[in-house]
């Protein structure tokens, strides 16, 4: 069965999509009564009250929260908690595995490392970007390569690419900024053209979508960031690292699933 879950439904059904669509539609009211003075020279404001807060937290959070804390398993040591996540997301998504870990900057240290980017390796990165997406690069003692932002999309500008790849390049990191993608239809065949692999930095597109595909399962690996400022900032509860194929990140490399374990901590249990 086709997936039909959009970002904006998802947005919607999470609370902050709500609070947006409420919010425009008092604008809109708001605005079709304003004169044409401004509030800043003393006209009527068009919002008097503040935004809403987020995250919006329901009782089905509480209750799986405390079962969790009541069991005292809090990570994937023992339990099914983080694998039922990991099964739940990647359908949803439409991809072939998830692996969760503590953040999206972990997810994205696992890829690398998944990946063999190592000391003497580029990685071609977007100036326009999250601290994480280049601290990651760094902590593999590789070299973030910084490419133009395109002004139009605030995406990494696909047309500076090649001429930024040398035969040190290893792999090509979009950063999805504000849940928007950048440019897959440069950047995918480009990657293949040159023997790179593209990292989605996916952390801010949650159900964003690229040609009907979900961003985050194009064959590629992709981290996924749950966090209270996005959705989809670092410095979350629980995130992912994930693919569309079992091949995209090599399941070989024994380093894949023991990392996630050093990057958050064993604790007493697995939730």
């Amino acid at each position: 069965m086709k997936n039909n879950l959009t970002r904006r439904r998802f947005l919607t059904v999470t609370g902050a999509g709500a609070a947006v669509a409420g919010l425009s539609g008092r604008l809109r009211a708001a605005v079709s009564k304003v004169t044409d003075q401004l509030a800043l020279l003393g006209g009527k404001p068009v919002r008097s009250e503040p935004f809403s807060v987020w995250p919006v937290i329901g009782e089905s959070d509480e209750k799986v929260w405390l079962e969790v804390l009541r069991s005292k398993r809090w990570n994937r040591l023992g339990g099914s908690y983080v694998e039922r996540f990991e099964k739940t997301w990647a359908a949803a998504i439409g991809a072939g595995h998830c692996l969760a870990t503590s953040s999206g900057t972990s997810a994205l240290a696992v890829a690398l490392n998944a990946l063999d980017v190592g000391p003497g390796d580029e990685v071609l990165v977007p100036a326009y970007t999250f601290g994480a997406s280049v601290n990651v690069v760094l902590l593999q003692h590789a070299l973030p390569v910084f490419l133009d932002t395109d002004r139009s999309t605030f995406q990494v500008d696909a047309g500076k690419i090649e001429a930024a790849i040398t035969n040190r390049a290893r792999a090509i990191m979009p950063v999805y900024v504000g849940g928007s993608a950048a440019n897959l239809d440069v950047i995918l065949p480009l990657a293949k053209k040159h023997g790179l692999r593209v990292l989605e930095d996916s952390c801010q597109a949650h159900f964003g979508e690229w040609r009907g595909r979900k961003l985050g399962a194009l064959q590629q690996p992709a981290a996924r960031a749950f966090s209270q400022s996005a959705p989809g900032r670092r410095n979350s509860l629980l995130s992912g690292l994930h693919a569309a194929q079992p091949g995209s990140v090599p399941e070989a490399n024994l380093r894949v699933p023991r990392l996630p374990l050093h990057l958050f901590g064993e604790g007493t249990g697995r939730a």
